[in-house]
């Protein structure tokens, strides 16, 4: 391998740097002319440009000057992954990568078909969300996997290829969510039965402490939740959208510290490590009631659309392996976690957030409520947008202060168009 593209490779793509340093040989021989391989060659052929901005999805590591033609259209990210390391080797024995390797829009994931087939999800999912990937292939890769039945290939990459070009990622996704909010109900009526717990309507004591900030939802419980906010009247909207943006415009700090943490950890978000440095984060809002209490009544004013976390928290559910409830209701613990350890009456919560995640296939990541809703209200005209929005680019756009205070300029609020 050229000594500079060993050394781009170590520094910027370690992981396809272990799987390409113990090469000693490759059946392929590559050159100007193009890839030769068992009397086959291929010539390489210019690649038809990426759309500006674009973030694509490739099989098989380009030529160099292919790769550069494709850098050259300013992708926001390019993941190439490649099941040949043997093909990839003669390629970076024969060209100079190096410059290219150090592209920040560049990941190279190198391995066998059977190593990426395990990762593969798992790379798609750091997009964040799915919709408007570009995926595209380079041959000889394509025409070499085929020929050799490359497990990931078939089973990987041509499925999800397959699957995001047909699917319209949100159709039925709130319907699905819903139909998932109904099967719970019979699991928190058998709880409700075993343990009259206290949660009950207008005690709310959950609801006081930064809910807002704190509680993330996924774009499925959003958008169950923006349907039901929807059908409020005009009068109602307007009223919410003052109320909102005059504590979002106040918080500007914080909101712009939750949308640069969510976006560096969100494949932390399940860890306990995410879960402190998030309440850290907003120990100023513990006293702030939820934006969505009435604070009359002190009941929810969006109950029917109210997401997961809000279904199972209060009814009595099982945090690990130790029932959790209300504080109200913790002097009775030792009675619960007797009974329970006879008969489990109590909410088993991670089925529930599981199967939640498994309805995200195509939208693998959650926010707070508030970056919701600060990015459905035009704050210019106070306007709630007619349309909910599930794609990831919505909070990318306002990562930049300058943006987020732009996005969150002074409001003259009025009722809903429509």
């Amino acid at each position: 391998m050229r000594i500079q593209n060993r050394k781009a490779l170590q520094a910027f793509h370690s992981d396809s740097y272990g799987v390409l340093a113990p090469l000693l040989d490759s059946p392929f021989e590559a050159d100007a002319e193009g890839l030769a391989f068992l009397g086959r060659h291929w010539s390489f052929e210019p690649p038809q440009p990426l759309p500006s901005a674009s973030r694509s999805v490739l099989f098989g590591l380009p030529e160099a000057k292919q790769l550069k033609a494709l850098l050259d259209s300013e992708p926001q990210r390019l993941l190439i992954v490649d099941s040949q390391p043997e093909r990839v080797w003669a390629q970076m024995m024969a060209f100079d990568y190096a410059e290219l390797l150090a592209h920040p829009a560049l990941e190279l994931q190198i391995n066998s078909p059977e190593k990426l087939l395990l990762d593969f999800q798992d790379k798609l999912f750091q997009f964040r969300d799915l919709q408007g990937l570009e995926w595209r292939e380079s041959q000889p890769a394509t025409e070499l996997a085929e020929r050799m039945a490359d497990v990931f290939f078939r089973q990987a990459f041509r499925v999800w290829q397959t699957d995001l070009s047909r699917a319209q990622l949100t159709e039925g996704l709130a319907d699905r969510v819903n139909r998932l909010y109904q099967e719970l109900l019979p699991a928190t009526e058998t709880a409700y039965a075993a343990y009259p717990l206290s949660c009950g309507s207008g005690c709310a004591q959950c609801c006081h402490k930064g809910v807002g900030s704190l509680l993330m939802l996924t774009p499925g419980e959003w958008l169950v939740l923006w349907q039901v906010l929807n059908e409020w009247p005009q009068a109602q909207q307007a009223e919410f959208a003052k109320q909102f943006a005059g504590w979002a415009q106040k918080e500007t700090e914080l909101l712009h510290t939750l949308l640069h943490f969510f976006d560096a950890g969100m494949d932390e978000v399940q860890t306990s490590e995410f879960s402190i440095k998030h309440l850290e984060l907003i120990a100023s809002q513990q006293d702030q009631a939820c934006f969505l209490l009435d604070p009359e009544t002190q009941t929810c004013r969006a109950y029917a659309g109210r997401p997961l976390t809000c279904r199972l928290f209060g009814v009595g559910h099982f945090y690990g392996n130790t029932p959790y409830t209300c504080d109200l209701d913790w002097e009775r613990h030792e009675q619960i976690l007797l009974r329970e350890g006879r008969e489990s009456h109590l909410l088993k919560a991670e089925d529930w957030k599981l199967a939640l995640r498994q309805l995200h296939r195509h939208f693998p990541y959650k926010m707070p409520m508030a970056l919701w809703l600060v990015s459905h209200l035009d704050f210019n005209n106070g306007h709630w947008l007619t349309s909910p929005r599930l794609e990831y680019a919505q909070f990318q756009a306002l990562l930049e202060k300058d943006a987020l205070e732009a996005h969150l300029g002074r409001s003259h609020l009025g009722p809903k168009q429509t």
